[in-house]
């Protein structure tokens, strides 16, 4: 006879599974270096990428309730969260970073843009690229080579590969992003292996328990001449002929 799990078992699997499905998809380690907090580093410079929310207890209780799902998503939220937070705060809005603008963006511009931080001696591995060019990676750059997979896809530009992450509503950017992973330096506390904390409590509401989850980091843009932002030249009524 199977025995039916406790309420607090049942608390530490909706842990667990928010707790998996974060490192199952955290790609810090892809996009840039990562290193485990020091003493020497000042506390109040962290920041928190969280997720705190009600949760109702009867999930706990009641057998008929399956919250897997939930517990998953929440999990891989932060982690997205971590990823937004890169690409949006720490490249895109750095002025130091090279843009390079064209007037189509297609398989030889891409490749251009590639070879650049190959001939200066980087390392590029990591493109992000807008969700509108999807389809032309597959239907008309017969020239490359994408391998899609999970969780994130795998395409060769000029013999070398990058991992692919394509912007989506939540992460709406129209540039392309290559990135040599060693131009930032991703900081965690207490350590990279053990970043993520996730605890299901008692709440101020009876009927409620709280969740909540987080990661507790800083980053550190190194050196950005090792990301190239490929961009397309916009065209507006100022600058059309007639």
């Amino acid at each position: 006879m199977t025995q039916t799990p406790s309420r607090e078992q049942r608390i530490a699997r909706s842990e667990q599974l928010a707790r998996d499905s974060y490192y199952r998809t955290s790609v810090i380690d892809q996009i840039a270096n990562t290193r485990d907090f020091r003493e020497d580093d000042r506390d109040e410079s962290f920041l928190r990428t969280y997720r705190r929310v009600y949760i109702p207890a009867e999930w706990f209780t009641r057998q008929d309730i399956f919250s897997d799902l939930v517990f998953e998503q929440f999990g891989s939220d932060i982690a997205f969260s971590e990823k937004k937070f890169i690409v949006e705060d720490r490249i895109l809005t750095n002025t130091d970073v090279r843009r390079t603008t064209v007037d189509e963006i297609d398989l030889r511009s891409l490749e251009e843009t590639a070879d650049s931080l190959l001939d200066a001696g980087f390392n590029p591995t990591v493109l992000f690229a807008p969700i509108e060019y999807y389809v032309p990676f597959y239907a008309e750059w017969q020239r490359s080579a994408l391998r899609v997979g999970f969780p994130d896809d795998v395409m060769t530009i000029s013999r070398h590969n990058y991992h692919i992450f394509w912007s989506n509503k939540y992460m709406p950017f129209k540039e392309f992003i290559f990135i040599d992973k060693s131009f930032g330096e991703w900081i965690s506390k207490p350590s990279f292996n053990e970043r993520f904390y996730v605890r299901i409590s008692e709440s101020d509401k009876a009927d409620q328990l709280d969740f909540l989850a987080y990661t507790t980091l800083k980053f550190l843009a190194v050196d950005s001449r090792k990301v190239v932002i490929l961009q397309k030249r916009e065209t507006t009524g100022n600058n059309l002929r007639t």
